[in-house]
């Protein structure tokens, strides 16, 4: 008996071994397959250093009209809000500028040449008018409907990895978090507008540059005629980014899930903000700023 017992001791330690190896083993593995996210993660990280200007009042207003100028989206939607008879409010405008900082000795990585320039005279006392794309922006544009329960106008979000986002939304800010009522997309190109389900996946915008190849084809970059890296697989609704070929980057979030997020950096800003009209965006930019960059990724 107490050798069976024994042999019974010994087979159930050695099973226990057998089992944290291959549980060990497996973590290796798992460990070693690149995550989809990985790319998100390293966003963040640079978000979190971004050096912020955010402006209001007649900046903000100079920088709006610029932003019609230049964007065919931005403009129609904004031609559609002055349709339904809306007045403008540029003045409760709030625009938010983020500079990446420099990083010296950084190792080279297969980019996109920066050719584009997105101008931005968004003050005309500063000197400096015109940043490159290497740069975010977040510009609330709003519109007065009378109802100093709602907020309505445009919501225009750049971010250098994925490139413009304009929606068209409807805010109910009776409460401390905005609850998004409506909300359309608006293709740069100047395109017709797409409703946006406000509890659905986030939008993925048919035109613009494509997700990437096929699953299991790989598309060299090229600088200067040397290969540097080959094009990743994205996952499902990802795309390669704009800067860097050897990433993926997620699209933006809805409106609802952004505010959701933000929201929760606000330092409770959001009951200062409630039924304010027109000044939602103003407020809310004042308050949210960094929340708003970090809940983009």
């Amino acid at each position: 008996m107490k050798m069976f017992t024994r042999i019974a001791l010994a087979s159930i330690l050695l099973i226990t071994i057998g089992t944290i190896l291959i549980v060990r083993d497996r973590r290796r593995v798992v460990s070693a397959i690149p995550s989809p996210q990985q790319p998100n993660d390293r966003r963040r990280q640079n978000l979190e250093r971004l050096k912020i200007n955010d402006f209001h009042g007649d900046e903000a207003a100079v920088r709006v009209r610029h932003l019609r100028r230049l964007s065919k989206g931005i403009a129609r939607a904004m031609q559609d809000a002055e349709k339904k008879g809306l007045r403008k409010a540029f003045q409760h405008s709030r625009v938010i500028l983020a500079n990446e900082p420099e990083k010296p000795n950084q190792a080279a990585r297969a980019t996109v040449p920066r050719s584009v320039a997105r101008g931005a005279s968004y003050s005309y006392v500063h000197t400096q008018d015109t940043f490159t794309d290497g740069e975010h922006e977040i510009t609330f544009i709003p519109y007065d409907d009378g109802d100093a329960d709602t907020w309505e106008g445009v919501i225009y979000r750049y971010d250098p990895d994925w490139g413009d986002d304009i929606r068209y939304t409807v805010l109910n800010i009776q409460t401390e978090q905005p609850q998004v009522v409506q909300e359309f997309y608006y293709p740069p190109d100047g395109g017709d507008p797409r409703w946006v389900d406000p509890n659905g996946p986030p939008f993925i915008a048919d035109s613009g540059i494509r997700s990437c190849k096929p699953a299991g084809t790989l598309m060299p970059v090229k600088t200067g005629g040397k290969e540097l890296s080959a094009a990743p697989v994205c996952p499902a609704g990802w795309k390669r980014c704009l800067r860097l070929y050897d990433e993926c980057c997620s699209p933006p979030p809805n409106l609802r899930p952004w505010f959701t997020c933000s929201s929760r950096g606000c330092m409770g800003v959001g009951a200062a903000c409630s039924r304010t009209g027109p000044l939602f965006g103003e407020c809310w930019g004042f308050g949210c700023t960094g929340a708003m960059l970090l809940c983009l990724v």
